[in-house]
């Protein structure tokens, strides 16, 4: 486990993952839509591609994490469903976890960590925050056309 000052930065199962989740901003501003296309993702065969790390604090309490997908064909990573809870939002340990990624990624050989849902005119405000914090990373941002979204028996996949 790597050490971010007085946290740990630790894999974690789904269960522990899902619960810590559930205390966040994100969760609030998301509903469960983020934490459900993970939970699907993770029972397909390419799920055994995702590692789910949480930031432990000294009281052995998830407070911040984020699911990482790698894609081997691609040799890219993306971040799935990152959280932070109330009590860790200025704490240090997003701009942590954001190293880990890096620094895993690279480990594992991926060229391209892509970070997904940066705000565009037109949607809610309070996703703002979101896409400043991911922009102080160096990241470049490539404008796609609008998403089509595919449901599978009424779920967004």
């Amino acid at each position: 486990a790597e050490q971010a000052h007085t946290h740990t930065i630790e894999l974690v199962s789904f269960d522990e993952y899902k619960a810590a989740y559930k205390k966040s901003s994100v969760a609030q501003h998301m509903q469960r839509d983020l934490i459900d296309i993970l939970e699907r993702k993770l029972a397909l065969p390419s799920g055994k591609n995702i590692e789910l790390w949480g930031v432990r604090n000294t009281e052995g309490q998830i407070i911040a994490g984020t699911g990482i997908l790698y894609s081997p064909t691609h040799l890219s990573s993306a971040r799935e469903a990152p959280f932070v809870t109330k009590d860790a939002l200025h704490s240090g340990v997003a701009t942590a976890l954001m190293e880990h990624w890096f620094t895993r990624s690279q480990q594992r050989g991926m060229q391209l960590a892509v970070s997904t849902h940066f705000w565009q005119p037109g949607e809610p405000k309070r996703w703002r925050g979101f896409s400043q914090f991911k922009s102080r990373f160096g990241f470049s941002y490539v404008a796609y056309p609008p998403l089509l979204w595919r449901f599978v028996r009424g779920k967004i996949f």
